[in-house]
């Protein structure tokens, strides 16, 4: 099976959760009172929008149900962020990457600047863009034709600003680049990718890589592969004092509902991977607080359930749910901090 078809049979699964005779009726609660400001994507309207939680209640951020807005991130100093728009009348409403504009917003949902359009600089396809630490770069994936491998379509890795500079690609080698995640020191990189000489179209032979990111050049370099497993690695989120990872796994291919792992690595002499919480439920989307103790995630106890917002501690302990809605997807928790 090629590689969009999978991408394709997960954001079906996202849909499939978020559609309700309902939808409209239903409210999204606080199910358990936290301290924490969170931004987050909510299918609540009827299409993948912008909301915040704060001491004084829900906010929507964005309200323009044209479009859906997906994949939010934070820029490190809480000012702006980042997230996807794609218009709502395609089949796709979440990680519709083919149809992707990446965007810029001020924290308060004012101020929307498109950052690169669809099919610009000749990419098929965008996404998963996040902040490096400087708040002026942004690292993310795009696919692109490939002039080392007879000019196929390939995901790799890319860096541009967000003034409108032209994006600098990052990775050579064929590898299904994505989910990239930079560590506080700005030369850390961890993201997924196929294995070397890997070339086949199933998201399960992708593993998670650290490497090192040379901000002179734009390069990624010393590539280090953390795992070998059957599972489809994916969404890492690096510790704040970046000596561990956090990432998601789906464990089997015949169910993409369901059976998602929330995994973690930590570094030192020896590596050390170990699962924070796994069986039936998907627990994906890690979001870590600022002191490291405990983890934000979207949370989908089974295939009948939507998404809701949930906390961790590192250690697995005390899960809570924090944010929920009965029939609309809640999902990419962000901590404004």
């Amino acid at each position: 099976m090629r590689i969009r078809a999978y991408f394709i049979l997960l954001t079906a699964a996202v849909l499939v959760s978020s559609c309700g005779a309902d939808l409209l009726k239903n409210e999204t609660v606080l199910v358990t009172p936290v301290a924490d400001t969170i931004l987050f994507n909510s299918f609540e309207s009827g299409s993948f929008q912008v909301y915040s939680k704060t001491a004084g209640g829900f906010n929507r951020l964005i309200s323009d149900d044209n479009y859906d807005y997906w994949w939010l991130r934070i820029s490190p100093n809480g000012k702006k962020f980042l997230c996807y728009r794609s218009t709502n009348d395609n089949f796709f409403k979440e990680n519709d990457y083919t149809n992707a504009e990446l965007w810029m917003f001020n924290i308060d949902g004012s101020g929307g600047k498109l950052l690169i359009a669809k099919g610009a600089n000749n990419w098929r396809s965008q996404g998963y863009a996040t902040w490096h630490p400087n708040g002026k770069n942004i690292i993310m994936g795009a696919e692109v034709k490939d002039a080392t491998d007879n000019n196929n379509f390939r995901w790799h890795l890319f860096a541009t600003d967000t003034l409108g500079g032209i994006p600098k690609k990052l990775t050579s080698r064929i590898g299904l680049f994505s989910n990239p995640e930079v560590g506080p020191n700005g030369t850390q990189i961890i993201y997924s990718a196929f294995p070397f000489g890997e070339q086949s179209g199933s998201v399960f032979n992708q593993e998670l890589f650290v490497a090192t990111l040379d901000t002179v050049n734009w390069l990624v370099e010393n590539e280090i592969r953390l795992t070998t497993d059957d599972y489809w690695d994916r969404e890492p989120a690096l510790s704040p004092t970046g000596n561990s990872v956090v990432f998601s796994s789906a464990t089997t291919q015949t169910n993409l509902f369901e059976n998602v792992n929330l995994r973690k690595i930590t570094f030192g002499a020896d590596t050390v991977l170990t699962t924070i919480i796994g069986g039936t439920p998907s627990y994906d989307s890690p979001e870590w607080a600022e002191d490291g103790t405990y983890l934000y995630i979207q949370y989908r106890l089974s295939q009948q359930t939507p998404f809701s917002i949930a906390r961790i501690n590192v250690d697995g302990s005390g899960f809570q749910e924090i944010i929920r809605n009965q029939t609309a997807d809640l999902i990419n928790p962000r901590l404004l901090k």
